[in-house]
C-alpha cells in the first residue's frame, strides 16, 4: 500500500512538470523532494509551511488561514498539506509562486496545487493569461467567467486518462478588479490507489473551488 501511495504522488508530480508562471529568487527543485536532498540548514516542509500558515487560526475542521510571505493576499489552506521550500519563488512584492501537496487517504485522493501571484500590467490582459494556463495544461476548452467580492474569476477543468488512470485538473485565473493583482491556481488530482475509484470526485472539485474562491487581496 505504501508503494502504491508513493507511486500515485510521483505520477501526479511528473504529469504536472513545472507549473510556475515565472522565475525569480528560486530555491530550485520540485515539491516532494526528499529532505536528505536539501542543502544543509534548509527548513523542513513543516517549518517552511509555518511561515505562511498560522495553525492557531483554524477556519474549520479542514482549513487554516494562509497569508502570503509578501503580505498581498490570504486564502484557505488545507490541513495536512505542506509547502516545500524547494521550488518557492518570489520577486519583491510583485511575484510569488509555490506549490503544495496533500494525500487524503479516506478519499483515495492525491492532490497537487501550483499557485502563482502577480502584480504586473500584463495581468489585465485576460487572453494572454488564459493562454498561459491553456498552453501549460494542453487545454482547448472555454473558461467559465464569474465575479465575486471585487474579483473576476475564469475557471476551467479537464480530465486526462493515462494507462487507465484518470487525472483531473481544476484551474482558475483570478483578477482583482481594482488593480493589477492576480493569481493563477492549478490543481491536479488522481487516485492514490489506481485499482480503486475516487470516493467522490465532485466533492474534490467543490473543495478546489472553495479554496479558489477564498483568496482575498490585502493592502
Amino acid at each position: 500500500m505504501k508503494r502504491t501511495i508513493q507511486l500515485g504522488l510521483i505520477l501526479i508530480i511528473l504529469i504536472l512538470g513545472g507549473c510556475g508562471m515565472g522565475k525569480a529568487e528560486s530555491n530550485a527543485g520540485k515539491d516532494g523532494s526528499e529532505a536528505s536532498n536539501r542543502p544543509k540548514g534548509m527548513m523542513s516542509d513543516e517549518e517552511f509551511t509555518s511561515k505562511f500558515v498560522d495553525s492557531t487560526r483554524e477556519i474549520d475542521e479542514d482549513y487554516y488561514l494562509f497569508s502570503s510571505n509578501i503580505g498581498k493576499y490570504t486564502m484557505l489552506f488545507p490541513k495536512g498539506a505542506k509547502i516545500s521550500p524547494i521550488g518557492y519563488e518570489k520577486s519583491g512584492n510583485e511575484f510569488e509562486a509555490f506549490n503544495f501537496g496533500e494525500a487524503r487517504q479516506s478519499e483515495n485522493t492525491s492532490i497537487y496545487w501550483d499557485i502563482t501571484y502577480k502584480d504586473q500590467l500584463v495581468t489585465k490582459d485576460v487572453d494572454i493569461n488564459l493562454n498561459i494556463i491553456s498552453n501549460r495544461l494542453g487545454y482547448k476548452g472555454d473558461f467559465e467567467k464569474f465575479s465575486l467580492n471585487g474579483k473576476t474569476y475564469y475557471y476551467g477543468k479537464k480530465v486526462k486518462n493515462i494507462e487507465g488512470q484518470d487525472y483531473y485538473s481544476y484551474f482558475a485565473y483570478v483578477q482583482n478588479d481594482k488593480d493589477n493583482r492576480a493569481i493563477f491556481y492549478i490543481m491536479k488530482t488522481t487516485s492514490i490507489d489506481a485499482s480503486k475509484p475516487f470516493k467522490d470526485q465532485k466533492m474534490v472539485e467543490e473543495k478546489a473551488m472553495r479554496l479558489i474562491k477564498s483568496v482575498e487581496f490585502v493592502n
